[in-house]
Formats: structure tokens, sequence, C-alpha cells
């Protein structure tokens, strides 16, 4: 398998620069056609699961499941958000073919079995599209969180909303399924890209982490007020990009990662952030030391189960000076505060995307990037009742950078990505159990 071209630290010293391109490949947009190139990899947003009901006790059963074609993107799209709607269907935004950062939207109707352009839904093209000051945004690296009311909240990325500019953007959108369009709301304090997003106990969204458009880490964080429509500055984190963040059972835990800066103009990671985890305090609006059981990962893979608790798995894991693709798994106990070690993954992964397999709190932790940098097809599946994984099943693709969503009749919907040779893809997979 060829190596990807990935900004990834594999088995290096810490002091090793990443692959500086982003910006590069940043600078252009797209508006929807299709194409080839090379693609950046970086962890984005994750999907939803509205609508799931656990299974007895929490957990499943019922076998490996098995992976199928499924319709076909409009364009190849790799860094890009996928969000399940309340009425079913699937919002991707943005991302990027390797040449440049999509201005575009897609909607996936299960019902239909198809994918149709956003812009073909809205009353007009514009109502489909993020406009700021009369440019339509091209975003990568961004985040989608599902809102209490329904509404999808697109906030910040790296890409490009006045003509030939790079940065990292400020501006965030609404997305309102009842009329398919976009419409701008309140700005971020800071603008970042690759940063961690999660809806709040209090029905806020908290963003923190990322890079800025230097490509170095951002450490104030900011929550959103859906009703005000507008960002209040929420306290500094603990420098970190690569890291993960979920909010399961009242408590919003942030986990692992790295604080990123230049160093002799190259990318570079310059710390570990410390503490390594850090609970937020909703009504304090700051952040505090977290369990202190788990150890330093980066690329961090992250998903809430319907039965109560998150799961974590694979990534970097930090040995001294050096990095190593990680095999381990945790989950955290909102009601104990705690992390309990899991079993080993099958096959060392990181940056894998995890979803629950209908409302059972099985979990399938899928692709991601191998030892050798490669993007994987294999998908492994974790089973909270037991604490064990219970098997792997494959994928008809190989993909890092990809997005996994649960649709309301349980199946997993599998978008996109990179594949083996570094480029963006517009192939879709279900996983069915």
């Amino acid at each position: 398998m060829k190596k990807s071209t990935t900004t990834r630290l594999v088995a290096s010293t810490l002091a090793s620069t990443l692959v500086a391109g982003l910006a590069t490949a940043t600078a252009g947009c797209n508006t929807g056609s299709s194409g080839g190139g090379k693609a950046f990899f970086g962890p984005g947003s994750t999907g939803a699961n509205p609508g799931a009901t656990p299974g007895p006790g929490g957990g499943g059963g019922g076998g490996l499941g098995t992976f199928s074609s499924a319709p076909a993107l409009g364009a190849p799209r790799a860094q890009q958000t996928a969000t399940t709607l309340p009425d079913g269907r699937v919002l991707v935004t943005g991302g990027t073919d390797g040449n440049g950062t999509y201005q575009t939207s897609e909607i996936f109707d299960p019902v239909a079995n198809a994918w149709t352009p956003l812009d073909q839904l809205a009353p007009t093209p514009a109502d489909a599209a993020m406009n700021h000051n009369g440019f339509a945004t091209a975003r990568q690296l961004h985040t989608a969180t599902l809102l209490g009311n329904g509404r999808v909240l697109i906030a910040g990325g790296l890409g490009v909303e006045v003509q030939n500019q790079f940065a990292a953007l400020t501006t965030c959108f609404l997305f309102e399924p009842t009329t398919n369009t976009f419409t701008q709301t309140g700005a971020m304090p800071q603008g970042r890209g690759w940063h961690l997003a999660t809806l709040l106990s209090n029905g806020e969204v908290l963003v923190a982490g990322g890079v800025d458009a230097q490509l170095s880490t951002v450490t104030p964080s900011a929550t959103y007020n859906p009703t005000t429509g507008q960002w209040t500055a929420s306290g500094n984190s603990a420098a970190r990009s690569f890291g993960a963040m979920v909010t399961v059972g009242g408590q919003t835990v942030i986990v692992g990662g790295c604080e990123l800066g230049q160093n002799n103009g190259q990318l570079a990671i310059t710390g570990l952030p410390n503490p390594i985890v850090e609970r937020y305090d909703v009504q304090a609006r700051t952040f505090g030391q977290g369990p202190t059981n788990v150890g330093h990962r980066l690329y961090y893979s992250a998903a809430v189960s319907s039965g109560g608790r998150a799961l974590f798995a694979g990534g970097q894991g930090v040995n001294g000076q050096n990095l190593a693709l990680a095999d381990t798994t945790e989950y955290y106990d909102p009601q104990q505060n705690d992390f309990v070690q899991g079993p080993q993954l099958n096959e060392g992964r990181d940056s894998a995307e995890i979803a629950e397999i209908g409302g059972s709190a099985d979990m399938l932790i899928v692709g991601g990037l191998d030892d050798q940098g490669g993007p994987m097809a294999s998908a492994e599946i974790y089973q909270f009742t037991t604490n064990t994984i219970v098997g792997t099943t494959n994928m008809a693709n190989p993909r890092v950078d990809h997005k996994v969503v649960t649709l309301l009749d349980g199946r997993i919907l599998v978008i996109g990505g990179a594949d083996a040779n570094g480029n963006s893809i517009d192939s879709c997979e279900f996983y069915t159990r």
C-alpha cells in the first residue's frame, strides 16, 4: 500500500515536522466538480446519532455485519462534515478534493437512496451556500454540531471567504433542514480550524483547540448560545490540537492532543497539553483537571453511545520523545468521572471514525491510518456490555478523512475520505448488521 501524503507524525520524534501543504491546498476553491489530486488529512467533526434507542442493558450483539455499496457523493470529498438530521437525511458540507476547498454541500436521502446537491433543494442556489459579504465561503476542517432545535451549526474551518485569501475562519452558519438553507450567525471570537466542538448539557456549543491561520494552536475557547446567536469567551484550555472532546451524561471532557507551532518555517509539535484530560464546567465556563488515568495521545477517535458512555480508540501514543501507533481503547464513565481500560484493537489505527450500530451501544470503529501511514479498509466492532472487541469486518475501500454517521434505520453510512494514493474519493458504503 502506498504511504499517504498526510499531516501526521508516525513513529517519529516530537521535533519532527509535519507536512506544511495544507495552506496551499486550502487557497483554492471548488464549486463541486469532481477531480483528483492529493488530500491533506486531518480529523474533522463527527456526525450525530439522533433518535437512537438503547438496547437491553445498553448492549448489542448480532454478529459482525457487512458492508455494501452506497450511492456515491456528487464530488470527491475529504475533511468534510456529516450530520444526521432529525428527518433522517444526512447533511455533508465543505471539504477538499485535494486541489482546493469546497463551497458546496450535499444531502443524502435514505428513502430515495440518493445524494442531491443542496443548491437543487434550496429555494435559490444562493440560499444553499454559506455566503459572507457576497462570497460563498469555502471551508474544510470545520465542525458541524446538531443543535437541540434541529438546526446544524457550522463553525470556523480553514478556507477562503475573501477571494484567494486563506484564513482560519471566524464565520459560522446555521443550516435549517425545513428549508434547506444556510443563514449567517454570530462569529467566533477567534478564527480556528481543525478544532473540536461539542453540544453541552445546557444546549450551548463549546469549541476548543484547533489552529489559527499560521497553523499555531488556539487556546481560548468559546461557547455559542443558540437563543442569542452569539459567542461568549469561555476560558482557556490547555494548548491542544488533534485531541478529542465529548459530552456524555452531562459531563464534558477534552482529552489528549498536542501544541502546534512553527519551527524553522515548518509546522511542528511544540509541546503536549497539561493536564492531559480536562473537564469543562458549564456554569463557571472554565476548564479544570480531569481524570489522570489516560496517557498522552494524538489523533484519538471518540464517540458517545446511547448507553451513556464514550469510547476512545487508537491514535498516536506518546512514549518519551517518540510517537507510536496505538492499539488501545478506553471508555469514559461520566457517573464515575473516570476512564476504564478497554480491549486492544486487532489493528492499531489513528484518525478512525466511530459510530454506534443502531441503538445497540455497540460501536463500529472504521478505517483510519495504519503503522505505514496508509488508509485502512478494516472496521472493528466494540461491545460495551462485555468491554471487548468482538470482531473485524472490511469495507470495499480503504479510507481516511472520511465520515461515518448512523442513520435512523440503524445502518451506518461511510462517506468519502481519501484512498491509499492520497486521492479524495466520492465512494460511500453502508454497514448493516
